[in-house]
């Protein structure tokens, strides 16, 4: 088992994600099948992470992460609760070449509800 903290690592992956171009996966959530939608948006100046219910899952929406030095989240942001009611979290980095993303992205559940 991998953990950061108190939170296990449930997921873990990497992409190279060309413009126009979205990210899609299940993962299983100690047997939770949660599908996961990330879609990048550049438009406007903003920074910004949205994140949005969907069924069975989550899409996380990416405004402007389009650098090439890299942006990233400072902490796990919440996705939703599994039945036992530990919290299920995530944490991303990503950065631009040209016009290709490069996506780090883990899915987090933390270890005592």
């Amino acid at each position: 088992m991998e953990k950061i903290g108190d939170k296990e690592i449930v997921y873990r992956g990497s992409f190279l994600i060309p413009e126009g171009e979205i990210v899609s996966f299940d993962a299983d959530v100690s047997g939770w099948k949660v599908n996961v939608v990330v879609e990048f948006q550049n438009s406007g100046s903003e920074q910004g992470l949205q994140i949005e219910p969907t069924d069975p899952g989550v899409k996380i929406i990416l405004l402007n992460w389009n650098s090439s030095i890299g942006t990233a989240l400072v902490s796990p942001a919440n996705l939703g609760s599994h039945s036992s009611g530990k919290k299920l979290s995530v944490m991303l980095s990503n950065y631009r070449v040209g016009k290709t993303n490069k996506l780090d992205i883990q899915l987090l559940l933390e270890g005592n509800s």
